[in-house]
């Protein structure tokens, strides 16, 4: 096991050790979390479990841009639908689940097209893929180009368009 899957099953095993037995746990990985790299990079973290040997409710956050730089651009240019197919089987295949914590993306036509693709493939795949969100930093900078805030009351088109009619309400609530 890697340093940083070893400090992972530490950390678990404390929680769990504090009486937080069902409670789940993200564990992030390393390469800022990015999920079309995570099945190459995940051997050591598939390893962590908790102290019964289980991994329930023990979730990879993962991270996804779209502009194949990280998030620096307001263009998409990764389709990456069938990248989120590959990570769903591949989680499935080790009896795992995913939370998409950041996906971030321009708010160009793009954008919108490559996006929601990418967010039909986790909602149907919600065995594996526990939730997702969006990624835009707030309010911060108003000239960040991932930005997501409204602008004279009305949603920017990444939000209006794709993120809003996507989303879906957990099943637990």
């Amino acid at each position: 096991m890697d340093t940083w899957a070893a400090t992972s099953q530490t950390v678990v095993t404390a929680i769990r050790g504090a009486g937080a037995t069902s409670q789940m746990i993200f564990l992030t990985p390393t390469n800022w979390a990015n999920a079309m790299s995570f099945p190459d990079r995940a051997a050591a973290l598939l390893e962590v479990k908790n102290p019964d040997g289980s991994t329930d409710n023990l979730i990879f956050e993962l991270h996804q841009y779209f502009d194949k730089e990280g998030g620096k651009n307001t263009f998409c240019n990764d389709a990456l639908a069938s990248g989120f197919e590959t990570l769903a089987t591949f989680l499935a295949s080790n009896k795992r689940q995913a939370f998409i914590g950041e996906l971030g993306a321009g708010n160009g036509e793009d954008c919108i097209a490559i996006v929601c693709d990418v967010l039909d493939t986790l909602n149907n795949n919600g065995d594996v893929f526990v939730g997702w969100t969006s990624w835009a930093a707030g309010n911060w900078w108003a000239d960040y180009e991932l930005t997501q805030v409204p602008t004279n009351g009305q949603d920017v088109g990444i939000v209006s368009s794709c993120f809003a009619p996507k989303f879906k309400a957990s099943k637990s609530a």
